[in-house]
């Protein structure tokens, strides 16, 4: 990974999970295939914001750079495909103290 990104990978996320609830005499070759398919291949995270599809006045430089991980990532999987799988994330805000300060989810449109 460190010269497909020339260094500059900043944080990667393998957050993969697919179980199988066989024991080890009972699983077949499929079986062991698709789970290493699955919880082997690399996976690449970005975490953008539910600001990329709702409007939040104050918060429009943070809402373009947050959109912008969509093609980004859609670019991605098309490139590497199918030796990373790049996945987008768009949590939405919690109530803090922070949160509260700029008016939190109450202030979306």
């Amino acid at each position: 990974m460190h010269d497909l990104f020339h260094g500059q990978l900043h944080i990667l996320v393998n957050n993969t999970d697919q179980s199988l609830y066989k024991h080890a005499a009972d699983t077949t070759s499929d079986d062991y295939s698709r789970l290493m398919a699955n919880n082997l291949i690399a996976h690449l995270v970005h975490m953008s914001s539910i600001a990329s599809f709702i409007t939040y006045p104050a918060l429009s430089l943070y809402s373009l750079t947050k959109g912008g991980l969509i093609p980004l990532t859609r670019s991605l999987a098309a490139k590497w495909a199918p030796h990373l799988a790049p996945h987008l994330h768009h949590p939405a805000p919690e109530r803090t103290t922070g949160t509260q300060q700029i008016g939190g989810a109450a202030t979306a449109r």
